[in-house]
């Protein structure tokens, strides 16, 4: 019984997918580790386009339909154990990748992208030529240090790349500049 609750308290209700508290005991690890190993990480944070505009339009049971199936599409690409995708908040999904290059990120973040375009999931109101919901990411790539980084500074870093992406037509990959 405790292990169910356990579980259930690191899983989002409606996604299935892991949710922002696992994301953050994660993320606080996956830095330590990185302060030992040496090795890079990728953050990646990832919105879906428009979203505000397709729950207003189609509801908030459409809405909740479209969130489930972007995450299935994230959780269903192939990745590595020790890589994690999170559900971070509302439209928001977190992707972190253990032991990459900046090319290999850019890469999965592109592939997440074009997975969540092939569900073809209509949406009339966008501004994009193609009339489906689409997502836009920002990539922040880091090696570990001493002292530590503030998980809060790597946030702050991929949600600026992330925005730059947005601020740039959406539907589109942008890595973080220091």
């Amino acid at each position: 019984m405790n292990h169910t609750l356990e579980t259930l308290a690191l899983l989002d209700g409606l996604t299935g997918l892991a949710n922002r508290r696992q994301f953050d005991i994660f993320l606080r690890e996956t830095i330590a580790q990185s302060v030992l190993s040496g090795k890079r990480i990728a953050l990646i944070m990832l919105d879906v386009d428009m979203f505000k505009k397709y729950n207003d339009h189609y509801g908030h049971v459409e809405g909740d339909k479209c969130l489930q199936t972007v995450s299935h599409a994230l959780s269903s690409m192939p990745r590595r154990k020790e890589d994690l995708i999170a559900r971070y908040d509302g439209e928001e999904f977190v992707i972190i990748l253990m032991d990459v290059t900046e090319e290999g990120a850019v890469a999965f973040a592109e592939r997440a992208l074009e997975a969540i375009r092939r569900q073809r999931i209509p949406h009339e109101l966008t501004t994009l030529d193609e009339k489906v919901v689409t997502a836009s990411a920002g990539v922040y790539l880091f090696v570990g240090t001493t002292p530590a980084q503030a998980p809060e500074s790597v946030i702050i870093r991929a949600d600026k790349a992330l925005y730059q992406a947005k601020s740039k037509g959406r539907n589109r990959v942008e890595i973080a500049t220091e």
